[in-house]
């Protein structure tokens, strides 16, 4: 008996890493929101990193309105720029991101295959010829970003949208997952609190008077943004962070949420400054209904190291979470 009862206890003890991987691999799967067709990860031997793309934010926006249920409608919206930071230092951590990918990978147990490879490869010219030539994104609702690749290979951002395009080829050609990133790299948050009071009086009209009033605060820190969208907008694709993998004609897919984040301080200072509105911000007119006032622009000013050494930590804690994913993927 006591035989069987130790028998049971390593078995038990055997079998918990496993339920564990299952577990964590569900919990990962949900908070990444991960479409999965197909396992991809458990046989694999060759990786193919088509893209290690960042796209790193310089000028951002915020914006926040009153319901349009209440009788004055008003928009507020705040601006953040960013200074300090050259090209030279975002393609280096871009660069460096791609051996991050490549470490990772091989720590997993796949061989990188290089990247002159993937340009021999039959239909690449195909694939390029889908290359976003334009690396500056300006968007009214959010702000500016600018995207670096790693290696400066061209920047593709075609993933899930052709399901008989060039990226299925590439990977059944030469027998390999490939992988394609784009993840967004954040400088601050900007929050937004508007406060409405008002009183009624009586004369010809009843009428009721309000008054709005908006703050706002500006806090430097790096973390990656899941999508730069409005909340109250369309789903849009190319606004995500995101990490796609394809084999042959099986795919994996994961779009996270925020909630990455470094705790390394790289500004030297945050300085609110009425004359220095980022170029892309531009005023919604007047109406009757609804008018947008602007609080101001805050710059802030980043040592260099210190941004580095913050993107760094937020990429690490991105991978941590996705070759978690991976490896459960890997291990089932």
């Amino acid at each position: 008996m006591k035989k069987y009862h130790l028998l049971c206890l390593a078995l038990i003890l055997g079998l918990s890493p496993m339920a564990q991987d299952k577990k964590e691999l569900k919990q990962i799967a949900k908070e990444y929101n991960v479409y999965e067709q197909g396992k991809i990860w458990s046989k694999a031997d060759q990786v193919i990193i088509l893209g290690a793309n960042l796209r790193f934010k310089i000028a951002a926006k915020q914006t926040e309105a009153t319901s349009w249920k209440q009788e004055a409608n008003v928009k507020f919206s705040d601006y953040a720029v960013l200074e300090g930071i050259d090209d030279a230092l975002l393609q280096e951590i871009s660069d460096e991101y791609g051996t991050m990918l490549e470490t990772r990978f091989k720590a997993l147990g796949l061989e990188v295959v290089p990247y002159e490879k993937i340009k021999g490869t039959k239909r690449y010219a195909s694939l390029v010829e889908k290359e976003e030539m334009k690396r500056e994104t300006v968007k009214k609702e959010w702000g500016v970003a600018q995207v670096y690749s790693a290696g400066q290979h061209p920047y593709v951002s075609y993933n899930n949208a052709d399901p008989f395009g060039p990226q299925y080829n590439i990977p059944k050609e030469l027998k390999a997952i490939m992988v394609n990133s784009m993840i967004t790299v954040d400088f601050a948050h900007i929050g937004i609190d508007i406060k409405q009071s008002g009183s009624s009086y009586h004369g010809s009209v009843n009428s009721r008077i309000v008054y709005t009033e908006g703050s706002s605060s500006v806090v430097p820190s790096i973390h990656i943004d899941g999508h730069t969208y409005n909340d109250r907008g369309l789903f849009m694709l190319e606004d995500n962070s995101y990490i796609f993998a394809i084999k042959e004609q099986n795919k994996v897919f994961n779009a996270f949420g925020n909630g990455i984040e470094s705790n390394v301080e790289f500004a030297t200072s945050a300085e609110r400054c009425d004359s220095c509105e980022p170029e892309f911000a531009k005023r919604s007119g007047f109406s009757l209904k609804q008018m947008e006032s602007g609080l101001g622009t805050v710059v802030i000013k980043a040592d260099p190291d210190l941004y580095k050494k913050a993107v760094i930590d937020a990429l690490n804690q991105y991978l941590d979470k996705v070759f978690a994913l991976y490896t459960a993927q890997r291990n089932n």
